[in-house]
């Protein structure tokens, strides 16, 4: 065991109910824990079409968060999507957080035994998935003399904040560069 590598990225989806198991699927996670989304009878489905449609107090997604985990290993190291949760795009960097805190939580329990521990979070450029991921990879310095804390202070121009179990954020660099190369051209366009 080496360890396992969280990665999320969001994907256009279609505005549209799906039947998951007994449930209804396709609704924004942002709202629809306010609203019963079983398919236990007509009158539960007519409230969650009215939220929808009329009173617009839920949504569909229109897009899905991927979340998925990939081990840091020789062998078997294709990524494993775990959670699709389709989304409405209002959820705040702190709501995120929340998600994958838990995440987190359960891979702990249930998949640490298995993978090892997670060590890197990657995502892309989004705004609100840079700042869920400063909220839960940017709160902490290791202790001097862990383990960690020798191998971050070795990178130069690197900072030393990590989440409270050590794990460390891992930006996609194509976006890094991207900004880069956007903020060089706008400062020396003249």
């Amino acid at each position: 065991m080496t360890g396992c590598l969280l990665m999320f990225d969001g994907f256009h989806i279609t505005k549209k109910a799906r039947k998951v198991g007994n449930e209804v699927g396709g609704i924004c996670r942002e709202h629809s824990p306010n609203f019963d989304v079983s398919l236990k009878d007509i009158p539960t489905l007519q409230k969650l079409a009215q939220a929808v449609h009329v009173t617009k107090t839920c949504h569909y997604g229109t897009e899905a968060t991927v979340f998925s985990l990939g081990p840091l290993r020789k062998e078997n190291y294709h990524a494993v999507p775990v959670i699709i949760s389709p989304s409405c795009k209002a959820e705040t960097h702190p709501e995120l957080a929340e998600v994958i805190q838990l995440i987190i939580a359960v891979y702990n329990v249930y998949g640490k035994p298995y993978l090892g521990p997670m060590l890197f979070s990657s995502s892309d450029g989004d705004p609100v998935y840079r700042g869920a991921q400063h909220i839960i990879f940017m709160c902490t310095i290791p202790e001097i003399g862990s383990y960690l804390y020798i191998d971050l202070s070795s990178l130069v121009g690197f900072n030393m904040q990590c989440a409270k179990d050590g794990q460390v954020s891992a930006p996609d660099t194509k976006h890094i560069v991207k900004r880069t190369s956007i903020f060089c051209t706008i400062v020396f366009e003249d």
